[in-house]
C-alpha cells in the first residue's frame, strides 16, 4: 500500500467572507418551521433544534454549543440536504443582517440514514477576514483569545440562515425571533459551566480567554495517530481542557461520543501542557477552560 497523505485542520468558529454571491439567493429553497424550538441538555453540550419543510423538502436544524455563548456548531439533516461522497466541502453561510457570505468548511455525513452537513459559525456580526491576512499565526491566536460577547442588536435582526453547498444547492431557513431560544441556550450554558466547577459570572467578565502556546498547537498538528491513519479514519473531536491560574492543565474531556480511543488520546496528550491562563476583569490569572475542535482528515 502506498503512503497516505493527510491534513489536519484546526477549526475555529470564525468564517471568511466571499464577495461573490453576496446577495440573498433568489433560487434558494426557502423552508418554514414545522415545530417549535426544542432545547436539549447534555453533560458536555447545550443544543436546540427545530424541524422544517415536508416530504423531500424536510430537514432538521440542530445548533450545539460545547461551552461558548456565541460560537456554535450547526447541523442540517434530512431529505432536503445534499448527499456528498467526500467527507468535507466548501460552503457559505449567511445570516439575515449579513452584507457578505461567510465561507466555512462543511463536514458531510449521515444522521441515521439521512444525509447531514455540519459546520461552525459565530452568531455574531460579520467580521472582515482581512484581519487574519495581515497578522502572524501567533497574533491570530492572541486575537482569538479575546472574549466574544453576545451582540443583542445583531441577534434581534436575525430572521433566517442561508446555506449554499458545494454542489450549488441553496437552503434558506426561517429562524424567527431568536431572543428566547438563545436566552434558554445561555441559561443552559451557565448550568453547564457550573457543573464543570467554574463560575459563569467570572467567565463572562474575562478579559482574555485561556490560550494555548504555539508549541501546543504544533504538537497537535504534527500528530495523526498511526493506527487510524492506516485505516483511513477521519474524525471531528470537540474537546474541553481545564486550565488553572498557573496555565497548567487539570483535565481534558472529549465532548462527544463515540470517538476512537486513539484520536481521544492523541488530542488530550498533545493539549496537556503549554497555556497562557485566562485573565479576569482586573487582569489577574484565573482558572478557566480552553475549548476547541480538532478535525482529522485523510486527503
Amino acid at each position: 500500500m502506498g503512503a497516505r497523505h493527510f491534513r489536519w485542520l484546526w477549526l475555529a468558529t470564525g468564517v471568511i467572507a466571499s464577495p461573490a454571491n453576496a446577495q440573498s439567493d433568489a433560487s434558494a429553497l426557502a423552508l418554514e418551521p414545522t415545530s417549535e424550538w426544542v432545547l436539549d441538555y447534555a453533560t458536555e453540550r447545550c443544543s436546540f433544534y427545530r424541524t422544517y419543510g415536508e416530504g423531500q423538502d424536510a430537514l432538521t436544524l440542530r445548533i450545539d454549543s460545547f461551552g461558548s455563548a456565541t460560537g456554535f456548531r450547526f447541523m442540517v439533516m434530512g431529505p432536503a440536504v445534499p448527499n456528498f461522497e467526500l467527507p468535507t466541502g466548501e460552503m457559505t453561510v449567511r445570516f439575515t443582517p449579513d452584507t457578505e457570505d461567510r465561507k466555512t468548511q462543511g463536514l458531510n455525513g449521515k444522521a441515521g440514514d439521512q444525509p447531514a452537513v455540519s459546520f461552525s459559525a459565530n452568531f455574531l456580526p460579520y467580521e472582515d477576514p482581512k484581519v487574519y491576512e495581515r497578522i502572524s499565526r501567533r497574533e491570530q491566536m492572541a486575537y482569538d483569545a479575546r472574549p466574544k460577547q453576545p451582540q443583542p442588536e445583531f441577534e434581534r435582526q436575525v430572521r433566517s440562515i442561508q446555506m449554499r453547498f458545494e454542489n450549488g444547492r441553496t437552503l434558506r431557513l426561517n429562524l424567527g425571533r431568536m431572543a428566547t431560544p438563545l436566552a434558554a441556550m445561555r441559561d443552559c450554558l451557565a448550568n453547564l459551566q457550573a457543573s464543570w466547577g467554574l463560575d459563569p459570572a467570572v467567565l463572562q467578565s474575562l478579559t482574555r480567554l485561556a490560550v494555548p502556546k504555539l508549541s501546543t498547537v504544533r504538537r497537535v498538528q504534527r500528530d495523526y495517530p498511526t493506527s487510524v491513519l492506516r485505516t483511513g479514519t477521519n474524525a471531528f473531536v470537540p474537546v474541553r481542557v481545564m486550565v488553572d491560574a498557573q496555565g497548567q492543565t487539570t483535565s481534558c474531556v472529549i465532548q462527544i461520543e463515540p470517538v476512537e480511543e486513539d484520536f481521544a488520546e492523541a488530542v488530550c496528550s498533545n493539549l496537556a501542557r503549554g497555556y497562557e491562563p485566562a485573565l479576569d476583569s482586573e487582569g489577574k490569572p484565573v482558572a478557566s477552560l480552553y475549548r476547541t475542535s480538532v478535525f482529522y482528515l485523510i486527503n
